[in-house]
C-alpha cells in the first residue's frame, strides 16, 4: 500500500491536512492456458491439409454428446464452446473429450480448438492413428450442415471458410485444460 499527505479543502474553505491510505490493486491475470505438449503432424503420403467436418447432430457418446449439448453454433455453421473450434483429432494426438488444444497450420495461423469427438482407430491409419484412411486428413470440425456455405459442402473442406486456414496443420498444441 501507499500513504501519502493529501490537502483537501472543505466546504468552509479551511485548509486540514489528513493522511489518506491509497492501497493500490493489480487486475487480476487473465487465465492463460499452459501448453502440456506439442505433437508434430507425422508424414502421411497423400496428406493435403485438408480439413474436413462431421455432422454435430451424429453425435451421440455420453461426454461428446453433453459437450455438444453445451456448444454453440456460429455464424459459418461451426460448432463451438470458449470461442473454441470442437474438433475430432485421431487418438494419435490426444484421447481425452473435452481438451483444449491449438491446430498450427504451415502459414504460421493458430486455430483454438477443444476435442469435440474422437476419431475412431479402425477409421484412422494403422501407423499413427492420425490421419482418416479414406479422406487422408488429421482434422475434421464439428457443424452444423444447414449453415456451411455451398462452396464448403461441395469441396468438403472447412479451410475453405477463411483464406488463413487454407494451410496444412503442422502441429498441434496440447493443453491441460478441459470442459
Amino acid at each position: 500500500s501507499i500513504n501519502d499527505s493529501v490537502k483537501y479543502q472543505l466546504a468552509n474553505a479551511e485548509v486540514q491536512e489528513s493522511e489518506v491510505t491509497v492501497v493500490a490493486t493489480e487486475e487480476p491475470a487473465p487465465e492463460e492456458i499452459i501448453p502440456s505438449e506439442t505433437k508434430e503432424v507425422p508424414f502421411y503420403e497423400g496428406y493435403t491439409g485438408k480439413k474436413v467436418f462431421e455432422k454435430g447432430n451424429l453425435i451421440t457418446g455420453w461426454t461428446p454428446g453433453k459437450l455438444q449439448k453445451m456448444a454453440i453454433t456460429d455464424e459459418n455453421g461451426f460448432r463451438k464452446y470458449d470461442d473454441r473450434y470442437l474438433v475430432a483429432l485421431g487418438t494419435y494426438f490426444t484421447t481425452v473429450t473435452g481438451q483444449y488444444f491449438d491446430l498450427v497450420l504451415e502459414n504460421g495461423t493458430i486455430i483454438p480448438c477443444i476435442l469435440g469427438d474422437q476419431k475412431s482407430d479402425y477409421h484412422t491409419d494403422t501407423t499413427y492413428h492420425a490421419f482418416t484412411i479414406g479422406s487422408k486428413d488429421c482434422s475434421e470440425f464439428i457443424v452444423d450442415m444447414q449453415l456451411l456455405s455451398k462452396e464448403v459442402r461441395q469441396a468438403g473442406d472447412v479451410s475453405k471458410t477463411f483464406e488463413e486456414w487454407d494451410s496444412p496443420v503442422k502441429e498441434v498444441i496440447l493443453y491441460e485444460k478441459y470442459v
